[in-house]
């Protein structure tokens, strides 16, 4: 089997621009009604996190993606949109809502015709500025399964997904003149969904001291 690398960054490279070569496409996609996702695969202590999360002087791969989602809505003023956020982790193939931290443990995945797949009861803010999702989101990090290893002091021990649902539709500044066609197209709603996930490390936990006992299970959930 051979793997074939998009690309391969120093090991100075800025969140940003792992951010512009690697994510920025598939953000705008998103925004114009593809589903998409984002995710960090490694060892413990590779920098996944990090990479996904980053700090304040040099942003991580969701900040930078929050930040365009809202520069989009900025740049397209014919249409209206609402996004709304989740955030929820995967331990032990249990899914547990970091948003809900009392109510939303052990979540079920279900599925029907209208919905597809979705999981039961996850909370969704709806949200209408930069700063709200990142606070958000700061409120559900410090719900989220962490242990110490040789590797890293504050491991992410489960597997963690930012989700934002996109929906949108044309603005309806249109008199009567223009026809109940127009009008109809102009109320079609355009739904997609992104992902920006964020796993555990990759590695044999019996060789990463510290990780054995906290160590997510891989199974049908993952």
């Amino acid at each position: 089997m051979s793997t074939t690398l998009t690309m391969c960054f120093e090991g100075d490279a800025s969140s940003q621009e792992v951010y512009d070569r690697m994510a920025e496409s598939i953000v705008w996609s998103c925004m114009d009604g593809f589903n998409g996702t984002v995710f960090a695969y490694g060892q413990t202590g590779s920098g996944k996190t990090y990479t996904i999360k980053g700090q304040r002087r040099n942003p991580g791969i969701i900040p930078l993606t929050v930040q365009d989602l809202f520069t989009y809505i900025r740049k397209t003023p014919e249409r209206e949109f609402l996004l709304r956020v989740s955030y929820f982790e995967l331990y032990n193939e249990v899914i547990n809502d970091l948003l809900n931290p009392l109510g939303g443990t052990n979540l079920q995945i279900r599925e029907n015709k209208k919905r597809g797949i979705y999981i039961e009861n996850l909370r969704e803010e709806v949200v209408l500025s930069p700063e709200q999702v990142l606070s958000i989101l700061s409120a559900g990090e410090s719900h989220r399964h962490v242990g110490a290893t040789n590797f890293n002091e504050t491991s992410s021990r489960s597997h963690t997904v930012f989700r934002v649902v996109i929906e949108s539709k044309e603005r309806q500044e249109m008199d009567g003149s223009e026809g109940a066609e127009r009008r109809r197209k102009a109320a079609a709603v355009r739904l997609s969904v992104l992902n920006v996930i964020d796993l555990a490390g990759s590695e044999k936990f019996d060789r990463t001291e510290g990780a054995k006992k906290n160590s997510p299970k891989r199974g049908r959930v993952y």
